[in-house]
């Protein structure tokens, strides 16, 4: 844990890990809020600093007996000289942060590939369930249209016996009209006669 203060409690018993519990919530709370709201972390960084100088001042004005404007600019130059000390930390730090700091991005690219790899082979059993088995129904869609089909060809049946007995009823008048007697002829041809027997009397 790395704050402007810690060296003034090196020497108190457990305030180090109180210290470093406190400091992982906010941290926490810090990213959540960064992500929720997508802040770049330079500009929250900034804000966390004058956020660090407000609380000192206001700490001061509360903690004071008789505060005056005298008493807080000292208080922001011991302020000053915390930070620097901290910056100087962080310095030393700088090798062991660059080493963890790559080491978390390449444990997050991993874990990254791995996702996309299981959503990848999730997706390709989906479509695999989604194509229908061979020489099996594909869904209620193929059901009914082999019912319409069954239906066109049961009408096609349907139309081709109406043509059958149509036909055997033209037949059948044929057949009757051949058979009738030779004598026997019909209304138009009996007028044409009778009334040439007459042209040949007159």
């Amino acid at each position: 844990m790395s704050g402007p203060q810690d060296d003034d409690f090196d020497d108190e018993d457990g305030i180090e890990e109180e210290l470093e519990r406190h400091y992982e919530a906010l941290r926490g709370f810090v990213y959540d809020y960064i992500d929720e709201n997508d802040v770049p972390d330079d500009i929250m960084a900034a804000l966390l600093n004058d956020l660090a100088l407000e609380m000192r001042k206001v700490a001061y004005v509360l903690d004071t007996e008789k505060p005056s404007v005298g008493g807080l600019k000292l208080m922001l130059d011991r302020t000053k000289s915390d930070l620097e000390g901290a910056i100087r930390r962080h310095k030393k730090e700088a090798e062991e942060f660059m080493a963890g700091m790559q080491e978390a991005m390449l444990e997050a690219k991993d874990r990254l590939e791995e996702e996309l790899e299981q959503l990848e082979a999730l997706d390709l059993d989906n479509d695999d369930e989604d194509e229908p088995a061979p020489g099996k129904a594909g869904g209620k869609a193929t059901k009914v249209a082999a019912a319409n089909d069954d239906d066109a060809e049961d009408d096609d049946l349907d139309d081709d016996f109406e043509d059958e007995e149509d036909d055997s009823e033209e037949d059948a008048e044929s057949d009757d009209e051949d058979d009738a007697p030779a004598g026997e002829t019909s209304a138009p041809e009996e007028s044409k006669k009778d009334k040439t027997d007459k042209d040949k009397t007159k």
